[in-house]
């Protein structure tokens, strides 16, 4: 009896190490098996029948992730022209396209010469109250220093295009050759990038661009600041002032002369000893208002009235 009860628990346990033994050994063999496995690939397959993309490889820490290299962007080419001469490199500007008037439009451009001097700050006052601006030629004929920086910086605070006349307004001297003038030119030019902080990009030559003082040397002066890029505005209207016009004369002459046609630029002076020049600007603008004229400023998007051109 107690020989059968002890083979029967021998039994039993027998039974048991089995089956330990067969677990492990398929717990060995699913870690082997998973050693082994091939990686994951780059997509996995979903329930659905879609693919995924797999989850991207972390990086080890310390090691940042590798990023594509940028690829090299091609060397703009300058859009800006080739002085002539190679003097001054710097008084270049990008031409710009002009910009014609719509239909029906008019407009006044009021422009004053050979200023600034003392009865500028009442000249802009005026301009100010009829809400009107205007385009400066200057010169350093009447101011010096911070006098006539001050002059410059104001005007251009207003709202006011300011660009090279001449420095001395001397014609014999800035007529001797082009590279006299590009002299003069420059030193006008600096003048003007101090106080306001930007280069002049239109000028007016002093007598005009048919002057008889720089007949010599025309042709090449024009083709001279052409390769700059710089824009030169003569004019087709005028009050007469500098011809001893008083105001009521001015008045009608500015007037008179604007309303041939419907893109004006009126000449007139900023020089001393011509207050009646300031005292007749309401009435000219009164009267051109009613005509249907609007005022702007003159600038390189504005398609010049020029007297000479280049030939060819």
């Amino acid at each position: 009896m107690r020989r059968r009860r002890w083979t029967r628990e021998k039994k039993i346990k027998l039974g048991i190490l089995i089956t330990l033994l067969v677990v492990l050994v398929g717990v060995s063999a699913a870690v082997v098996w998973n050693g082994l496995a091939p990686k994951q690939p780059d997509s996995v397959q979903t329930g659905g029948g879609e693919s995924r993309p797999a989850e991207p490889e972390t990086p080890s820490e310390g090691q940042p992730p590798q990023t594509p290299a940028e690829p090299e962007q091609p060397e703009k080419e300058s859009s800006l022209p080739v002085p002539l001469s190679g003097k001054y490199p710097e008084m270049v500007v990008e031409p710009q396209e002009y910009q014609p008037l719509a239909e029906g439009d008019k407009v006044v451009y009021l422009t004053f010469d050979d200023g600034p001097c003392k009865t500028t700050p009442e000249l802009l006052d005026v301009l100010d109250e009829l809400g009107v601006k205007a385009t400066f030629f200057v010169t350093a004929q009447f101011g010096e220093g911070e006098t006539l920086e001050g002059y410059l910086k104001e005007i251009s605070a207003r709202g006011h295009e300011v660009a090279v006349h001449s420095y001395s307004h001397n014609y014999k001297e800035i007529y001797a050759s082009v590279d006299a003038f590009l002299d003069d030119y420059k030193k006008m030019d600096d003048l003007i990038l101090k106080a306001t902080g930007k280069r002049s990009s239109v000028f007016r030559f002093p007598g005009g661009s048919n002057a008889g003082y720089n007949k010599a040397i025309r042709g090449a002066l024009l083709e001279e600041m052409n390769s700059r890029g710089l824009v030169y505005h003569d004019w087709n209207a005028f009050n007469g002032d500098v011809e001893g016009a008083n105001k009521t004369e001015m008045i009608h002459k500015a007037v008179k002369e604007c309303s041939y046609t419907d893109k004006s630029v009126l000449l007139m002076h900023n020089i001393p000893g011509k207050d009646a020049v300031i005292e007749s600007l309401p009435e000219i603008v009164k009267q051109l208002n009613a005509k249907g004229y609007r005022f702007a400023t003159l600038d390189g998007t504005v398609k010049p009235f020029q007297f000479a051109k280049v030939e060819g």
